[in-house]
């Protein structure tokens, strides 16, 4: 019984191979001979200017990422002129032993989305009606001989030995269900929620939202980064800096857009859900499919992590993200440029925080009151 189990898995697997492979090659676009990551971190060096972002600019902003497909020249200057980094972004923190020796140490370690405290954030949007829509074509074309043979050579022509999958599924076990083949999708989208790495920044230090939500009800502290400032950024100095993931493929910075409208992750599930698939039947992927596959999702990872459903607006954040995968936890050194004390932090606390901050080399140190207008506002320590 559990050999005959096996059995079935392996077929099932090898369907849902050639179900992925008929949904990509449908969507798939011609792939450009660029490293992919080497021209997003063009992004880093190129950065705009404001003061703060309003919601027509976020909007602006998505657009002109939604409709990105490649890593043309003319296309990241399109992305660079609607992208404009405030002088100012802040980190949140509650005063723990973790945060305050981060401050120490100038070090923000990176997040994964299932962390966050949204359980919709880098959540991958599937158009099931359309997968269903999909899969009766894919049923459809396995009793047409015609459409059946010519889609195998176009495959084929790709190194993917695609006969030899299909013989071996179809007279292994019935074909599996659309149930099954969500169940499959559903489990990527865990897999992108625990392996996308990021850092999560807001606009203003002076934010009351922020300040209950992520700010220890005004009992915790905000660090203040200038990423025009070249001083900011501490990584790279070191020898050994040379070999970390971080040095070679830099993280991006990109506002947030919130809208109720949700953004179609249907091509990069199956994407991903391709990839796992061969992997688990250990068919080796050509480097020109794997190439072209990665070109056919460009941009995915930054569509699907920026996009917020519009009551987080009150967040104003940034994102920024790494362009790669990671196996553990990722840090970036980052000096920060301000820190703030909470209006409501104690004063052991505060006497912590000002000592972190000396040994980070922070200066300049401000608390929170509220002023003469009733409103919030930063007064020098």
């Amino acid at each position: 019984m559990p050999l005959k189990s096996h059995i079935w898995v392996d077929s099932c697997t090898r369907k849902i191979v050639f179900f992925s492979l008929y949904c990509w090659n449908k969507w798939r676009i011609i792939k450009c001979q660029v490293n992919l990551y080497q021209i997003k971190s063009i992004l880093v060096e190129n950065q705009g200017e404001l003061k703060q972002v309003n919601s027509q600019e976020r909007k602006e902003f998505w657009k002109t990422l939604f409709n990105m497909h490649d890593v043309t020249p003319e296309h990241i200057s399109d992305l660079l002129a609607v992208r404009k980094i405030p002088h100012t972004l802040c980190r949140f923190r509650p005063v723990t032993e973790s945060t305050l020796t981060q401050l120490q140490e100038n070090k923000l370690y990176f997040s994964t989305a299932d962390w966050y405290d949204d359980p919709f954030d880098t959540y991958l949007y599937i158009n099931y009606p359309l997968l269903r829509k999909m899969l009766q074509e894919f049923n459809n074309m396995l009793n047409d001989p015609h459409r059946l043979e010519s889609f195998i050579e176009t495959v084929s022509s790709m190194g993917i030995p695609v006969r030899e999958i299909l013989t071996i599924s179809m007279t292994s076990s019935p074909p599996p269900n659309i149930r099954q083949f969500e169940n499959r999708i559903k489990q990527m989208r865990d897999v992108i929620q625990k392996n996308l790495y990021s850092i999560c920044f807001c606009e203003n230090p002076l934010n009351e939202t922020l300040w209950m939500k992520y700010g220890d009800n005004y009992r915790g502290f905000v660090l203040l980064y200038d990423f025009h400032d070249t001083s900011t950024y501490l990584c790279g100095y070191e020898e050994k800096c040379i070999q970390c993931g971080i040095h070679k493929y830099p993280p991006n910075i990109y506002p947030v857009y919130y809208s109720n409208k949700r953004y179609d992750a249907t091509r990069y599930a199956l994407f991903l859900l391709l990839n796992d698939s061969l992997n688990s039947i250990h068919v080796p992927i050509p480097q020109e499919l794997s190439d072209a596959m990665q070109q056919s999702v460009t941009w995915e990872i930054e569509k699907i992590s920026l996009i917020k459903k519009f009551q987080h607006h009150y967040d104003e954040e940034w994102r920024m993200i790494l362009p790669t995968p990671y196996s553990s936890r990722p840090s970036i050194k980052l000096k920060p440029k301000k820190v703030v004390i909470g209006l409501r932090t104690p004063e052991y606390q505060k006497l912590l925080i000002l000592a972190a901050a000396k040994v980070a080399d922070v200066s300049q140190i401000y608390s929170i009151r509220i002023s003469k207008k009733d409103r919030l506002e930063l007064v020098p320590v």
